[in-house]
């Protein structure tokens, strides 16, 4: 899978621009919206986003008290290297191979 086929929320480019709905009229948000395109920055931005929250959301399986057998927890560290790794080459985002999370295993209690 490639991040072009993520579709990443239009709201994440507010964040970028340090702003919030929040402060923001109806009216403000609507011309943002019109004027809002995905610009490579903007891609990279949203795609690091994404990869950090899955490193957080992953931790867990990796943590010394984690439930999983080591066999689990070492596909875990391996699909949080490819994370780590996503960015080593300097490929257009839409370019960027998406690791696969290793559902297919079936968690074991150590």
């Amino acid at each position: 899978m490639a991040f072009s086929d993520l579709n990443p929320p239009e709201t994440w480019f507010t964040h970028e621009e340090c702003e919030a709905f929040e402060f923001m009229t109806p009216q403000q948000i609507d011309a943002e919206f019109d004027n809002f395109s995905w610009t490579e920055p903007r891609k990279l931005s949203w795609a690091r986003k994404w990869r950090g929250v899955m490193l957080t959301w992953s931790d867990w399986t990796v943590l010394p008290d984690s439930a999983l057998s080591e066999s689990d927890q070492q596909l875990w560290r391996t699909y949080r290297q490819q994370l780590r790794d996503m960015f080593e080459e300097d490929l257009p985002v839409d370019e960027i191979v998406v690791p696969v999370q290793p559902w297919g295993t079936t968690p074991t209690v150590s």
